[in-house]
């Protein structure tokens, strides 16, 4: 009898015990998935479980076991597999293994997957500024780029438009919204390139420009308001802006008259036509670089040149030696006894009688004055008139600063002209007496250049009496060894 208990309760046990084996561990992959491309670091992970418990977990890639156990979180393992130093495109095999108490064990199905580091993109990112953000002045576009190999370029866009591009850190494009209108929408994005020519696009961040920006502010400086002007008047104005200044326009009575696009802003204003107590209104426009303008403003002044001569004669154009003359600056420069050949276009202003007799000549400030000057026009008519005269002079042998000068004058010859005498004068011409329009100085001639006369007194009659100046002008001549 008790041999028959024995060998049921054995039978029993042997039943107990197989029917206990079948309770093995399940694991499975989960990531990553069957024929995927890897690049950097995995993430490896599989998922067990067991009724009486875990043991240890494997995550095997060819075959080569990593024990995952301690890595658990909530049934789930992790291996982290560094692909960076792996052969390009080659395939590995994965699979997980777990492990019971009971030593049971259990595999998942096996997975295979490609190393492909150098197809993967980089990351970019615009860092600053933040989508919908309102910005003005300078603004610092900072990006953020990552790549698993490196990262060689990143270029910053503006409205679709490439606008920088850099190859190193930190990458930011300084971007100057003063020329921005106030209220326009701006589309930011950049763009990555690695060292393998894979390219990504970071996200697209709008911002609204809004410097507050104000119309431009000008001032005339010069003349002041209810002054007394005369000759040549400076009309000056100042003007500032944050987008800066495109242009200031100088207007008389309404009149524009110039635009200067370049500081200081000027406009020189002749009066020497214009009749004598008679009022004039000047006012300045700017204009900044978003198209904004305003108006200085407006002063009036007087023009009197009663005190000024009338007549004047200036520089039009000119070529000696086949080289342009500049008006308001006309100078040569030629060797000793050099040929000095050219052609001139003067223009003389005569608000003298028209019964009156005005000769215009020239001279040259070296030689031998009674008979280096020649006649170009032996009556200069009422008005405003134009006249051509031919040169045709030898520089002189020694070197230095010398001139060629034309003047004009009332009821002379060519001759009292320029010895500065008139014809009534007992004896006629006297020359190298020291006033002869050759004999002008250096401060003579600057202001015959300027102002289209010269303050110089000449014999009138019989006594030293007359007209206190002459119409003229003058050309540098250096001449070198």
């Amino acid at each position: 009898m008790k041999l028959r208990l024995a060998v049921i309760y054995a039978v029993i046990i042997i039943i107990i015990g197989a029917g206990c084996k079948k309770n093995l561990p399940t694991v499975d992959l989960t990531n990553p998935a069957d024929g995927s491309f890897l690049s950097g670091t995995v993430s490896i992970t599989a998922e067990a479980s067991d009724k009486e418990g875990v043991n240890t977990v494997f995550i095997a890639i060819d075959d080569t076991l990593n024990d995952v156990t301690d890595s658990e979180s909530l049934g789930v393992y992790t291996y982290q597999w560094n692909t960076t130093a792996l052969p390009e495109s080659t395939e590995h095999t994965i699979y997980a293994m777990a492990y019971d108490f009971d030593n049971n064990q259990a595999v998942s199905d096996k997975i295979s997957v490609t190393v492909a580091n150098h197809k993967v993109p980089p990351i970019v990112n615009i860092t600053n500024p933040v989508n919908g953000a309102v910005v003005s002045g300078m603004v610092d576009v900072t990006a953020e780029a990552t790549d698993n190999i490196g990262v060689v370029e990143v270029d910053f866009y503006l409205d679709d438009s490439l606008v920088y591009a850099t190859g190193g850190l930190p990458y930011v494009y300084q971007w100057n919204t003063n020329s921005c209108p106030d209220s326009s929408q701006h589309a930011i994005y950049a763009t990555a390139i690695d060292t393998d020519s894979n390219t990504a696009v970071s996200d697209t961040v709008v911002v609204t420009v809004m410097n507050y920006n104000l119309p431009p502010v000008v001032q005339i400086t010069s003349p002041a308001n209810g002054s007394v002007v005369s000759g040549t008047v400076d009309f000056a104005a100042t003007a500032s802006d944050s987008s800066g200044i495109a242009h200031v326009d100088f207007y008389i009575n309404d009149t524009l008259r110039f635009a200067d696009d370049m500081a200081p802003y000027l406009y020189q204003w002749s009066t020497n036509l214009t009749p004598d107590s008679t009022y004039h209104t000047l006012y300045a426009r700017a204009y900044d670089n978003q198209g904004k303008d305003a108006v200085s403003e407006t002063i009036t002044v007087m023009v009197d040149n009663s005190g000024q001569p009338h007549n004047i004669i200036r520089l039009v154009t000119g070529i000696i030696n086949a080289e342009t003359l500049s008006v308001s600056d006309p100078r040569i420069t030629v060797q000793v006894n050099a040929a000095i050949i050219g052609q001139v276009e003067l223009q003389t202003v005569n608000l003298g009688d028209p019964g009156w007799v005005a000769p215009l000549a020239g001279t040259p400030s070296w030689g031998t004055h009674s008979s280096s000057y020649w006649g170009i026009h032996g009556w200069i008519p009422t008005g405003i008139y134009n006249h051509t005269a031919g040169i045709n002079l030898t520089a002189p042998s020694t070197p230095g600063q010398y001139y060629i000068y034309f003047a004009w004058g009332f009821e002379m010859g060519f001759d009292d002209v320029m010895s500065l005498t008139s014809w009534q004068y007992p004896g006629g011409p006297v020359w190298n007496d020291g006033v002869d329009v050759a004999d002008w100085n250096d401060s003579q001639a600057q202001q015959a250049i300027v102002k289209g006369y010269v303050f110089t007194n000449y014999l009138w009659g019989s006594g030293d009496y007359g007209m206190n100046c002459l119409p003229g002008t003058a050309i540098r001549v250096t001449v070198n060894p």
